[in-house]
């Protein structure tokens, strides 16, 4: 069972400005957001994008969501392949498709020990 700790309120979030966000400190030392009730972990913060997944994304295949100002995408992980996006260009999605190949590997390490750990 895992222990939170204490969560703050945030009316806004330079990363995620659309949606009401709490923020707290995951168990590992990661930021961990919350919309709309669901927790959020951030895997990784690439420039501009931040790589997260919803804790309740564990029935689906893997996959990690990808967040800048108000664009979203899902990008598969096995293989690399966009699954759906908003407000993001196309030369925006390959370059952040680009990224998500390059660190496969370790969004993938960090899938499995968040959802084997529960």
């Amino acid at each position: 069972m895992r222990v939170w700790p204490l969560v703050r309120y945030l009316n806004s979030c330079p990363i995620h400005r659309t949606d009401r966000l709490i923020f707290e400190r995951s168990v590992l030392g990661k930021p961990f957001y919350w919309v709309n009730a669901l927790p959020v972990p951030t895997v990784k913060i690439i420039g501009p994008y931040r790589f997260h997944f919803y804790t309740s994304d564990e029935m689906e295949p893997r996959h990690i969501h990808v967040v800048r100002d108000a664009g979203r995408a899902k990008f598969r992980l096995d293989p690399v392949r966009l699954q759906d996006s908003k407000r993001f260009r196309r030369v925006e999605l390959h370059r952040i498709q680009n990224l998500i190949a390059r660190h496969q590997a370790e969004l993938r390490r960090e899938w499995d020990d968040f959802f084997n750990d529960r």
